[in-house]
This record gives C-alpha cells, sequence and structure tokens, in this order.
C-alpha cells in the first residue's frame, strides 16, 4: 500500500493519522500494527515509541530513526537543551520502544511533575491546508509547550477534545473544528495575546534555527547573572537577593502567565524562587524549558 509524504512542518502523529485514513483501516490497531508493529504502539502523540519498526515497515521512505525523531516528535523542542550524546540517546530509546523512560527523563529536566503536552491546532492553518493540500494535519510548532498562539495568524490554538486513555494514548484523528476545545487563553486581553505571540515566535525561532542552537547552561548562567547585576540586583559580596528577583521577574512575565504551563510553574512565589535559585546554582540545576528561553541569551 501506498505511503503519503510528509507535509511542511508535519509532526510524526499528524502522518500516521493521514495514513491511517488514507488506508480507509476501520481500526486504529489496524494501522499501529502496520506501522509499529504492534497493536499499542505509535499512538502517542508527542514522544511515540517503536520508531525501529515503522523505520523498517516503510523501507525508510519516511528517513532513519535519527531524523523521524530529532524532526517529527517533540523531541525537536528539547534539543536546544540536550547535548548531541544525550539526544542521540533519547533518539535510539524512542526507536527502541523505550518513550516511557524519555518521558522520565524530560519529567525530571523540566522539574515539574509531568510532561504537558496537549495536542492543539489553529482554526485558520486548517481552513488553509484544506485548500492547499486536500488535508488537515497537525503542526510542529503549534505543539511546542509555551505556544498557544499560532506563529503565522496571531489566533489563539486550541486543543483536541480527544481524550488520552490509560496508556496516554491519543486515536488519530485530523483536525477539524468540531473536535477542537474552545481556546485555554481564550480570555487572554490584547497586550496579553500580543506576548503571547512574540513568545510563540521566540519559541519557534529558536528551536527551529539551523544549525541548532545549543542553550548551554554556562551561557544561560552567565546571562542571567548579568542581568541581574546590571539591576542591582546582585550584593558585593556575590548572593543574590533572589526573594526580589523572584518579585521581579513575576513582573516580567505577567503579560505570559495566561499560558497554561505558566499558571503551574508560576502559582507561588517559593516556586519562582526555587526555579531561579536552580538557574544561578554554580552547577546549572534542571529548570523548565520555557523559563529558560524568557532569560536564554
Amino acid at each position: 500500500m501506498g505511503l503519503l509524504h510528509w507535509l511542511p512542518g508535519e509532526t510524526l502523529h499528524s502522518l500516521v493519522t493521514r495514513q491511517h485514513a488514507f488506508w480507509g483501516h476501520r481500526r486504529a490497531e489496524q494501522t499501529a500494527r502496520a506501522l509499529f508493529g504492534h497493536d499499542r504502539r505509535g499512538y502517542q502523540h508527542d514522544l511515540p515509541g517503536n520508531l525501529d519498526e515503522l523505520v523498517a515497515s516503510t523501507g525508510g521512505q519516511l528517513g532513519d530513526v535519527l531524523s523521524v525523531s530529532l524532526d517529527r516528535t517533540l523531541l525537536r523542542f528539547y534539543r536546544p537543551f540536550l547535548s548531541e550524546s544525550r539526544e542521540r540517546a533519547y533518539a535510539g530509546a524512542l526507536g527502541g520502544g523505550s518513550e516511557a523512560r524519555v518521558r522520565r527523563r524530560l519529567i525530571a529536566a523540566s522539574a515539574g511533575p509531568k510532561v504537558f503536552h496537549p495536542l492543539k491546532a489553529c482554526l485558520p492553518c486548517i481552513q488553509e491546508d484544506r485548500k492547499l493540500f486536500g488535508w488537515t494535519y497537525w503542526h510542529m510548532d503549534h505543539q511546542y509547550p509555551g505556544v498557544w498562539v499560532c506563529p503565522r495568524h496571531a489566533v489563539p490554538l486550541q486543543k483536541s477534545s480527544s481524550r488520552a486513555n490509560r496508556y496516554d494514548r491519543v486515536q488519530w484523528h485530523c483536525p477539524e473544528a468540531r473536535n477542537l476545545l474552545p481556546p485555554a487563553i481564550a480570555s487572554a486581553n490584547a497586550a496579553e495575546l500580543d506576548s503571547c505571540t512574540r513568545f510563540a515566535r521566540l519559541v519557534g525561532e529558536i528551536v527551529d534555527k539551523r544549525p541548532i542552537v545549543r542553550i548551554e547552561s554556562g551561557a544561560l548562567h552567565a546571562s542571567f547573572l548579568l542581568a541581574l547585576e546590571r539591576g542591582g540586583l546582585v550584593a558585593n559580596d556575590g548572593r543574590v537577593a533572589i526573594d526580589l528577583v523572584a518579585s521581579q521577574f513575576l513582573c516580567h512575565v505577567r503579560s505570559l502567565r495566561c499560558l497554561p504551563e505558566l499558571q503551574v510553574l508560576l502559582n507561588k512565589e517559593e516556586r519562582v524562587s526555587e526555579q531561579l535559585s536552580k538557574m544561578l546554582a554554580p552547577t546549572l540545576g534542571e529548570c523548565h524549558p520555557i523559563l529558560c528561553f524568557e532569560i536564554a541569551p
């Protein structure tokens, strides 16, 4: 049976969704078995596993494990924060069906209780894609954490209404207005929407830049410390007034606090202090990538 080709900026989950519809399979398990070699593999829309089987079943026509995992899954978002050896190890884990291990490591690296990757779409993109390609599909840059506004149309993104089951699987479906929830930032005012749009474009610019930009911990630490020194927040003995820093940082990101991720990360000033303290440690501790984007050099 024929294979579809990648659409611009398409996720792996999206291509498999379209492939499922193209083949006319009645059951999701049929497509999972054909592409991923198992009834319960490949459903995770963000970090799917068994990519070795996918590459073998498609004869490499979609790319190898490294290119598919780094360019077509949400591992792409985390690449600026990973060493080349670490990203290859994660790609290998996705290839071998150890996606749960990758997820656990990203949870630890994000300093949060879970990796928050809802499936999102833009209504104007849906309309344009149907006219241009005859398909609607899930765009990679819409899926990046912290991105809740379409960087092209500057309209709020909407989450899929499809609920993940106990295996964290979302059944395959192309984005349509009828299967999207109201925008998560629908209550944002004009200034907040503008800030969220600029932040979405910043995230996309850093993540998608080639050659890839590695946000090195040393550079991040130095940039943060220099900004604090210029702001008069570092005493002569080198101590940082972390509570004051946290208070000012909250003011700095006030217009972004409508973002769901920041509502969790910044719900308490003590938690903000904890995150910022990790950025100031001599050996940079783990902190959430979204906060790093705010201070990246």
